[in-house]
């Protein structure tokens, strides 16, 4: 993306020096730079690890950047001074901002707030992946209280399996990687409910809509049958039947006028009044306007 992930071997030398030695390569690299289109780069850098925990340099630096947003190069321990990063508290209000992308349905925007929290959890705990666990665990906790009235009694077992595949990882990348898959797991089983929750209600409107449709009915009075505000409901059902409701019921009233047309007696005032329309010159206007042609000429098969 926006970043160049740059590691260096290192010779024994006292932590001192290695800081002192990466902080001159960082110099020469942005002089190397200067008058080019990367002018604006900015070199964040990390502490010396073992190969295994390369990972935790590279998040290091990317926080002293962060903790520093107008220097050029910022160690790691220059950012956070001699103390540990263990004085910077748990980013609660990234966690409820995570929470919040979820419940949107934004997993791009959730996934990047979940980097900084895990970048804590990694910086927090040093090496310790059980730790890192441990707090992973306790966010799908969080998860599932969020989102207790979506998620659906056997997703649970599913999570259960998940987590004991997660507790089995040592791995800080892959450990990041299957807790994602776990998230996306459980988005997805929201969905799910979601679509089947949306698709009882809007039954419930057109059950409502065809057992009413000859009354004087309204977007109100459609609302009030599902228990939604007439706001919301306006655009739930232009969302999930595809036409705005005036035109849902029009549309409705006019096929089953032609009904009625077609195989009755019926005289058009009759139809008009079966079908919701008090005024039978109003009706046929709107008949024309759907059909193209008038209920009369509809009847007389014209």
């Amino acid at each position: 993306m926006d970043k160049i992930c740059v590691y260096f071997p290192v010779e024994e030398k006292t932590p001192f020096e290695v800081k002192n030695s990466s902080v001159k390569i960082a110099n020469k690299v942005l002089e190397s730079l200067q008058g080019s289109e990367k002018e604006n780069l900015r070199v964040g850098i990390g502490r010396e690890y073992s190969f295994n925990n390369i990972v935790k340099s590279y998040y290091e630096a990317e926080m002293a950047l962060k903790l520093f947003p107008d220097d050029t190069i910022v160690h790691f321990d220059d950012a956070v001074g001699t103390s540990t990063i263990s004085h910077f508290p748990y980013p609660l209000d990234k966690e409820k901002l995570f929470i919040e992308r979820l419940v949107e349905g934004d997993l791009a925007r959730a996934f990047k707030v979940f980097d900084e929290i895990y970048e804590w959890m990694i910086l927090e705990y040093d090496k310790d992946a059980g730790k890192i666990k441990s707090k992973l665990i306790e966010l799908v906790g969080i998860i599932r209280r969020s989102f207790y009235y979506y998620l659906e009694e056997g997703s649970f077992k599913e999570e259960i399996a998940q987590i004991e595949e997660l507790l089995k990882i040592e791995d800080l990348r892959e450990l990041k990687l299957v807790f994602i898959k776990m998230l996306k797991d459980i988005v997805e089983n929201i969905k799910v409910v979601n679509k089947k929750k949306w698709d009882n209600i809007t039954m419930k409107v057109i059950n409502f809509l065809e057992e009413n449709f000859s009354k004087d009915i309204s977007l109100e009075d459609a609302a009030r049958e599902v228990n939604m505000s007439y706001h919301y409901f306006s655009k739930f059902f232009k969302e999930q039947v595809g036409e705005n409701f005036v035109d849902y019921l029009t549309n409705l009233r006019i096929r089953k006028a032609k009904e009625l047309l077609k195989n009755s007696s019926l005289s058009v005032k009759e139809v008009s009044y079966k079908v919701g329309y008090s005024d039978p010159n109003y009706f046929s206007k709107i008949f024309k306007k759907v059909t193209g042609v008038t209920p009369t000429e509809f009847k007389e098969g014209v």
